[in-house]
């Protein structure tokens, strides 16, 4: 290939690019919060939005944040979702947020609703709660990041189920497993749970189900673990040390799980002496 070909490869592959980055690009219009608090708090209505807009922005959505006077305060409190849409639609944007921040004392509640421009479909309501002004931008985070699961059609993972285990106990499975419930449900994470759970040596096999409910994933690991270690055996040893010495310094044991981890670590000690 030579030069001038390679350059127009690389730009046609960059326009593509670019092409399939618009069209996976989501338009959002912020309207302000309302701040319910006895202090005077009003410095939030535009902050909220803000850092919801920089969070949005870092997924790829295109923010249009709304002064006060532009938002339709009273069609939205009346309900009149249809006049909202309008607003929404003369902007460009795919979809509106607009919500609210309640304060009780150090405690605090951050609803939002989400509605998309066109269509017949209600808004989606969030509601995240904290405690404590310096735990606000952690609770913005959280609402930002349930309203791009949204935007992005993602789907979360709701639960997260472990079947097959007799001996081992569950928890030490979770302990190992890294996604949780609330994550991006994302199919290379999942394929990296099952080679974690691998890992640990005690299984046979790993079957992973994800069933879609209205919340999102429930993901299943179903495990088949490795057979008992019966019995211990040594065999051809010349060596000055009897069988006793030997398994002495492994720490297979009878009656355990069959573990090639532990089976290789023994076969080093043995080695070792």
């Amino acid at each position: 290939m030579n030069k001038r070909a390679g350059l127009f490869l690389f730009a046609l592959l960059s326009l593509l690019a670019n092409i399939a980055y618009a069209q996976q690009s989501v338009r959002v219009v912020i309207l302000p919060f309302e701040i319910h608090a006895l202090d005077d708090l009003s410095y939030l209505q535009k902050e909220i939005p803000t850092a919801i807009q920089k969070q949005l922005e870092q997924e790829g959505a295109k923010i249009l944040i709304l002064e006060r006077e532009s938002a339709p305060s009273q069609e939205i409190k009346a309900g009149r979702f249809s006049v909202v849409q309008q607003l929404g639609i003369q902007t460009g944007a795919d979809y509106l947020v607009w919500g609210s921040m309640t304060w009780l004392g150090q405690n605090y509640s951050l609803d939002a609703k989400l509605l998309a421009s066109t269509g017949s479909e209600k808004p989606h309501a969030y509601s995240v709660e904290g405690e404590g002004i310096e735990n606000l931008p952690g609770t913005v985070k959280e609402l930002a990041r349930r309203l791009a699961l949204k935007l992005f059609k993602r789907e979360s993972v709701t639960q997260i189920r472990i079947t097959g285990n007799d001996r081992i106990e569950e928890d030490a499975i979770r302990r190992v497993i890294k996604t949780k419930a609330g994550d991006v449900y994302n199919l290379k994470a999942i394929a990296d749970e099952v080679k974690a759970i691998y890992a640990m040596g005690y299984f046979d096999d790993i079957r992973v189900e994800a069933q879609t409910v209205a919340e999102g994933k429930i993901i299943t690991f179903r495990i088949t673990e490795k057979p008992t270690v019966r019995g211990i055996l040594v065999a051809g040893n010349t060596w000055a040390y009897d069988d006793d010495e030997i398994k002495e310094v492994l720490t297979s044991r009878k009656g355990s799980i069959l573990n090639i981890n532990t089976i290789q670590s023994d076969m080093r000690r043995i080695e070792e002496l």
